[in-house]
């Protein structure tokens, strides 16, 4: 397991700067990667379509994505995984299977999903998620760890949907002059 520096301002970056190209940081729940374990070997298949085919031919944008690998990878197995997705610019967040069924499944799911669609939950319903928002709430600074560890400054992040609500608070409190984006998919009124 990588060490956490001490001190927010003290995290070193793992990229550099390159002149004239904007990065885009883009942050969803999942990575835009299918991976499977098939005899005993990791299998990546990238995702076609969306806004990362859309922006390719752009010569001054580079897109890197930020994400959850899409299941629980065993720790022994973390630093291969990281170091391949790495390398079509992915970087994962290792939820681990419970932590990522509260997230996912249980807060995101079950409380934020039927809100942002009007349909009402009662307080028992909302009382009984709180070990989910607990879940939430981890995963988001999960999320915030991965994306400060791999953004630069001067990068536009661009936060993607109602499961990293949290997300755009924490990274501001983190970095007070980095462009930051929220896009939720569903309606906000």
């Amino acid at each position: 397991m990588r060490k956490k520096a001490s001190h927010p301002l003290n995290r070193p970056t793992r990229r550099t700067n390159d002149p004239g190209v904007t990065t885009i940081v883009m942050v969803a729940n999942r990575l835009p990667v299918t991976i499977t374990r098939n005899a005993g070997k990791w299998v990546f298949e990238r995702s076609s379509g969306g806004l990362v085919s859309a922006l390719r031919g752009l010569s001054n944008i580079r897109m890197i994505r930020v994400g959850w690998p899409g299941h629980d990878i065993h720790p022994d197995d973390q630093d291969y995984v990281r170091e391949e997705l790495e390398k079509i610019d992915c970087f994962p967040v290792f939820l681990p299977h419970r932590l990522a069924n509260q997230f996912y499944n249980g807060f995101s799911n079950n409380v934020l999903w039927p809100l942002f669609h009007y349909i009402p939950l009662t307080i028992d319903q909302l009382q009984d998620a709180s070990d989910e928002y607990g879940a939430y709430v981890r995963a988001n600074k999960m999320f915030a760890d991965t994306v400060l560890e791999y953004s630069l400054p001067n990068d536009v992040i661009w936060v993607h949907d109602y499961h990293l609500m949290m997300l755009p608070g924490i990274l501001r409190r983190e970095r007070a002059h980095q462009k930051i984006g929220f896009f939720p998919t569903h309606p906000v009124s």
